[in-house]
């Protein structure tokens, strides 16, 4: 089995996800699949401001990368923090 049909499986099984840019005249220029715990975290940014606020950055940054601009390599640190924080 190739990559490709590893993530094609994924994705039909929902195990992967992609990041779909939700602000107006975005484009798709990156491809960028989440796990399932990140996407729950994505999509249900509930909890206190502090929280919520961290969520909605993360959503910002990532439509911001897959819209084909650079992301610093020290962020992916706060991707793997913000999963841990989730509890999942």
């Amino acid at each position: 089995m190739s990559i490709e049909d590893l993530i094609v499986d994924r994705v039909a099984k929902k195990m992967l996800f992609p990041i779909l840019p939700k602000a107006t005249g975005m484009t798709i220029r990156r491809a960028m699949l989440v796990t399932e715990e990140l996407h729950e975290v994505l999509r249900s940014p509930i909890g206190n401001p502090a929280w919520e606020q961290r969520v909605a950055n993360l959503q910002a940054d990532l439509e911001v990368f897959v819209d084909g601009r650079t992301i610093d390599p020290k962020y992916l640190f706060l991707l793997i923090q913000l999963t841990t924080l989730s509890g999942r």
